[in-house]
């Protein structure tokens, strides 16, 4: 049964998803984040509560590219990942390091950063 919800839910948000992938404004700067940077905690949120590869991620950045071998180190993930560390704590939400893995955002965080992200008003979600 509460798989039935959370399929529910994920079906209410998808026109929000879809507009912000076609290039919605507003939605990832109400966190403070930059678009490279809203691709990559987008990409966490919606795979939660699975593991995101760094190879993932590199790709999720890279997506749109001309150059696909644009001779971006995998380095530049653990970058990424920590200034969007530090925009969304204020808003109490976390990413995890699974060592070897990748990076997680546990399924309340990515709950929150969609109540966050896709609110009409920033007031709407405080």
């Amino acid at each position: 049964m509460a798989e039935v919800k959370d399929l529910r839910r994920k079906n209410e948000v998808l026109p929000y998803r879809i507009e912000n992938l076609l290039g919605r404004d507003g939605t990832g700067q109400r966190l403070g984040l930059s678009s490279a940077e809203y691709k990559l905690a987008h990409l966490l949120a919606s795979s939660s509560p699975y593991n995101v590869k760094k190879e993932a991620l590199l790709e999720a950045r890279r997506h749109g590219s001309l150059a696909m071998n644009d001779g971006v180190h995998i380095k530049i993930v653990d970058v990424f990942i920590c200034k969007i560390r530090r925009k969304l704590k204020p808003h109490g939400i976390e990413i995890k390091t699974i060592w070897g893995c990748g990076y997680q955002m546990e399924k309340a965080d990515a709950d929150r950063f969609y109540q966050l992200t896709y609110a009409e008003d920033v007031g709407e979600a405080a």
